[in-house]
């Protein structure tokens, strides 16, 4: 079948072959671990980033919630002042009205009486709904 030089030439090749072989194993081994620890690295870096991030926002989302609660209390605040100065105004120009017209202003919820109809309460002239 084989030749004595082929034989011979097989015999002088196989050590080199598995040579080329067992290296190149080796080589493909060693890329495939630098390989798989490159990407693990990486993954680990992204999750220290994502946790920096989630911390970040964390601080952030405190903040936030720290000013909303300040402009909600400044806003009341403000609310609860100019409902006092609108209480305060209309109950003056009641008592002027009451005063000055004799009449007592139906607009207070402790009033049992009552005008005939919309349109009366709220003719300012007094001549509406008759």
């Amino acid at each position: 079948m084989f030749t004595p030089l082929e034989l011979e030439l097989l015999r002088l090749a196989a050590p080199i072959a598995a040579a080329l072989f067992a290296s190149s194993s080796g080589i493909a081994v060693a890329v495939i671990k630098w390989y798989w620890g490159s990407f693990v690295e990486r993954i680990d870096a992204l999750g220290g980033s994502v946790s920096a991030m989630d911390k970040k926002l964390g601080v952030f989302e405190a903040d936030v919630r720290a000013q909303l609660a300040e402009i909600r209390s400044q806003t009341q605040h403000r609310d609860d002042v100019m409902a006092g100065n609108v209480a305060a105004r209309i109950q003056r120009i009641e008592g002027i009205c009451e005063t000055q017209h004799g009449i007592k202003p139906l607009r207070r919820h402790d009033d049992t009486g009552g005008a005939a109809s919309w349109l009366q309460s709220s003719d300012i002239t007094g001549i509406g709904a008759r």
